[in-house]
């Protein structure tokens, strides 16, 4: 195992001096990083094919940065270091030593925004075996927008490997969620929201922030990939498409039904469940039309999450094609019944706690909201409300013609509670 050159540490220090000294603010991270690399440094000087070198490195990243760049640039700075490092070949020997030194000392362990350096190891994905955390306050806007101190976009661990975005309801009333799932070889991102300009809406940097954090703590490959895909083509689901646009090893899938349906294969075969692989992480893909066309509906075998985008959320729901919905509808409680599901989640929340009274279309406060998990049983007691030729409390569904959503039309049910 050749030690580091001196070449790479002078690269390493050009390219991270500018970065660091960029940006404003989170002096206390910094802290905590700086004095995390003290301690790597120490750890690491022992190894005797490393020798002074890596110490070199880790001692002038520590003394001349600046004293406040940001949580984001800390991220990414130390994404990049230890990619570096494994490039070279020392992962061996400097990983065995961290990995020992990250279960044996506090400060080891402890880096820029509280993220844990840990071994390099396998990832596994084993079915429906993801812890859950769903114990999440969302924002849910204000009564004046202009004074709204929410952040652009609400992010949620559910769990190490998935995480749940909101958007704020300040900048679009849709307020709609997206979800980035990461597996070994890539990650996938379910949707884009409401807002196309970064400048209210940073989407990508918020999406490039958290893959960065993740390839800190788990260390996998260069051209680490990400796959856009979309639950339908509604604007508030697909407006931030562009910004991923010129992104590194990135693939978009359009949301129409000309685009989204032949990758998955459902143009010749629209009931044939497509498989997503990102790597020891299989996503099985519906197609679910009725609220839109172009719907589809994805299941997380890992995590045992049914994705519904707007077939199903706690909500108005607005049915676009009558039977098409109905055949959804009964195929995903069919599906359901074979595997286990943990929650079913769709992309919005339009429901008050008080049963059957829903938040007026375009409001951007809703302080009352119920959670947004829903469980396979309300897609049985939608099944059983248009069985039974009845409206009970609780449901209504809208169903419209030409797009234009009207009261007018036929109703099938009251909102979920």
């Amino acid at each position: 195992m050749p030690p580091i050159g001196e070449d790479l540490c002078a690269r390493i220090a050009d390219a991270v001096r500018p970065v660091l000294g960029a940006n404003a603010g989170c002096a206390e991270a910094y802290t905590r990083w700086r004095r995390a690399l003290g301690e790597l440094a120490v750890d690491i000087t022992p190894e005797p094919k490393l020798d002074r070198r890596i110490a070199a490195v880790l001692e002038h990243l520590r003394t001349t940065a600046s004293p406040s760049p940001s949580v984001g640039d800390l991220a990414r700075i130390t994404a990049w270091f230890w990619r570096q490092l494994l490039a070279w070949q020392v992962a061996a020997g400097v990983l065995a030593r961290l990995g020992r030194d990250v279960r044996r000392t506090r400060c080891a362990k402890t880096t820029h925004a509280g993220v844990l350096m840990a071994k390099a190891a396998e990832i596994d994905f084993p079915d429906v075996s993801a812890p859950a955390n769903l114990d999440v306050a969302w924002i849910h806007g204000s009564p004046a927008a202009k004074y709204n101190t929410d952040p652009d976009i609400q992010v949620h661990a559910y769990n190490e490997h998935t995480y749940i975005l909101r958007q704020n309801m300040a900048v679009h009333y849709e307020a709609p969620f997206m979800f980035l799932l990461l597996g070994r070889s890539a990650a996938l991102l379910l949707d884009t929201g409401a807002t196309a300009d970064p400048r209210f809406f940073p989407l990508r940097r918020t999406i490039d922030g958290i893959i960065d954090g993740w390839l800190a703590r788990h260390l996998r490959p260069e051209g680490y990939g990400l796959l856009v895909v979309h639950t339908h083509s509604h604007a508030d689901h697909t407006a931030a498409d562009g910004q991923f646009a010129d992104r590194p090893n990135t693939a978009i899938v359009g949301a129409g039904r000309d685009a989204a349906w032949p990758y998955l294969g459902f143009t010749d075969e629209p009931d044939r469940v497509a498989q997503v692989d990102l790597g020891g992480r299989v996503l099985d893909c519906l197609a679910t039309p009725g609220h839109h066309e172009a719907a589809v509906t994805y299941y997380d075998r890992y995590s045992g999450i049914l994705l519904t985008g707007d077939t199903i959320y706690p909500g108005r729901l607005y049915v676009a094609d009558w039977p098409a919905f109905v055949r959804s509808i009964g195929r995903l409680a069919a599906w359901c019944a074979q595997r286990p599901v943990t929650h079913v989640l769709g992309c919005h929340i339009e429901m008050t706690t008080k049963p059957g009274v829903d938040y007026p279309a375009g409001w951007s406060y809703q302080p009352d909201e119920p959670p947004l998990e829903l469980t396979t049983d309300h897609l049985g007691q939608i099944q059983q409300s248009w069985s039974a030729g009845c409206v009970p409390l609780g449901w209504r569904a809208i169903c419209w013609g030409g797009g234009l959503r009207s009261t007018a039309s036929r109703l099938a049910m009251t909102c979920f509670v």
